[in-house]
């Protein structure tokens, strides 16, 4: 159960501060997803990109491995990979991207060649 506040931005930031909080105590890997605004900021409140080590972002691609942000009926998407950019990382590059194989019935990615 979340937090009672009255508006849903502020109950989310409550949510991401906990999370990083978790994270910063017990030293675990905490994953928090988010749906992205068509700005690439997070949807509900600005608190989880704040609060937030690294933000990469899972793309859609063509079938030549472009991004593809909105798809349209004229573009050929490839179900059997995904683009993974980091926006944003403390301590290290942002801007590094990679393509990566993907099985959607799994949610799973791999380095393409591997099985």
């Amino acid at each position: 159960t979340g937090p009672t506040h009255e508006l849903r931005e502020q109950q989310v930031a409550e949510v991401s501060r906990t999370l990083r909080l978790l994270a910063i105590e017990t030293g675990a890997l905490v994953i928090a997803i988010t749906q992205l605004n068509g700005q690439g900021d997070a949807r509900e409140s600005s608190q989880v990109n704040m609060d937030a080590t690294q933000v990469l972002t899972v793309s859609m691609v063509d079938v030549d491995g472009v991004r593809v942000a909105k798809p349209t009926e004229d573009v050929e998407l490839d179900q059997s990979r995904r683009r993974i950019d980091i926006g944003k990382q403390r301590d290290g590059v942002v801007g590094a991207s990679m393509l990566l194989g993907f099985q959607g019935e799994c949610a799973r990615f791999f380095q393409e060649g591997a099985p």
